[in-house]
């Protein structure tokens, strides 16, 4: 499918950003409408900082990686109200170069923090537009010393006008909001042993509909996945034959294979030639294992029926190290997955992407001797 311009959810996305943008801003300068005959424009100024402040000590405590966010933003604007404050004392001094001035030293916060605050806003639901909102607050009080120059001459009209616009942008963006999908809550596994050249859908079926009908129709049967995935036993799940896909298979070749004092040492390099995301590896034989390592890096839960599950596998694969005591031969099971279906029976693992709250599964087993 071919689309020509932006989708309805994200039309709606930027509306409602607006909307709370000029919200934001009527907040901010309906506030500083109220009390800027109370306080002067430097104490205000001083005031929006001090939560700077704090989110900056808050930050360095809890979430070290965020500091810099608050640290320069804080740092220029502290430099940008020194300077205010220098050049009150100079009857010379133009407004326009103090305009300038305080905006560039309020542009390293707003160019870190807006980011933050659209993504916050992309990632989070509507239930959270209040710290959208806030966030934006807090950003605009860094501009508090350029208000003087902007509201004075307009006192209301300012807040008034951003306030209108937010209330239009907001209803239009809650009025081209696309209608509610139904979404389908089954999970759908296909397996495939490349040993046995055997394959199945496999699903915790929740209720049937006409998604689940292409892959198991009507039916009933149950089974577990344990041929296929999980070492020794799983749970059970409606299942029903699945044709065979043409899928590399997960693959292991042995690097190193040496026995010292009944004790044997496998190096291998193990990986996923159709660049599944997580890779799998059981020990089928009876085996104690002693050690094991991947890429050198120790592993230190070590177990009878032992196995491994390694996330997000490299493009090459990793080298996985054994250390053994046995007097027969190792038995590995190899399970690779990646999420989506492989294109069978007309069914393409690109026409339910996003509707399925976990996603749908494709897993390959493939055992080995040595």
């Amino acid at each position: 499918m071919i689309r020509a311009g932006p989708s309805a959810a994200a039309t709606q996305n930027r509306i409602l950003l607006f909307g709370f943008v000029f919200l934001a801003i009527a907040i901010t300068f309906a506030v500083y409408t109220v009390v800027r005959e109370r306080a002067g424009v430097e104490s205000l100024a001083m005031g929006s900082l001090l939560w700077w402040f704090l989110l900056m000590v808050a930050t360095t405590i809890f979430l070290p990686g965020a500091t810099f966010i608050f640290h320069w933003s804080l740092l220029f604007s502290l430099i940008g109200i020194g300077w205010m404050l220098l050049s009150s004392q100079e009857k010379g001094t133009r407004s326009l170069l103090n305009f300038l001035v305080l905006s560039l030293c309020a542009l390293p916060g707003i160019i870190l923090m807006a980011p933050v605050i659209y993504q916050i806003f992309v990632g989070l639901t509507l239930k959270w537009s209040f710290l959208v909102i806030a966030l934006m607050v807090l950003l605009f009080g860094l501009l508090v010393p350029q208000l003087p120059l902007i509201a004075a001459p307009f006192k209301w009209v300012v807040p008034e006008a951003a306030a209108v616009a937010a209330i239009v942008l907001l209803f239009v963006g809650a009025l081209i909001s696309p209608a509610p999908i139904e979404r389908p809550t089954n999970q759908i596994y296909y397996a495939l042993n490349v040993d046995t050249g055997k394959a199945i859908w496999a699903s915790d079926l929740t209720q049937r509909d006409d998604r689940t009908a292409q892959f198991f129709g009507g039916a009933q049967t149950t089974g577990s996945l344990a041929d296929f995935a999980y070492q020794r036993s799983s749970r059970q799940y409606t299942v029903n034959a699945a044709p065979v896909a043409q899928l590399p298979a997960p693959g292991v070749s042995v690097l190193e294979d040496t026995l010292v004092h009944g004790v044997r040492t496998l190096r291998m390099q193990v990986s996923s030639p159709r660049q599944a995301g997580k890779l799998s590896v059981y020990v089928d034989s009876d085996t104690e294992v002693l050690s094991a390592s991947v890429d050198e890096t120790p592993i230190d839960e070590l177990r009878d029926h032992w196995g491994l599950q390694i996330e997000g596998l490299p493009q090459q694969g990793v080298q996985l190290q054994l250390q053994l005591k046995t007097s027969e031969p190792l038995k590995l099971r190899l399970v690779d997955q990646s999420y989506g279906l492989p294109p069978l029976n007309g069914v393409s693992n690109s026409q339910f992407p996003t509707l399925v709250p976990k996603p749908d599964v494709t897993m390959l087993v493939k055992s080995f001797s040595f």
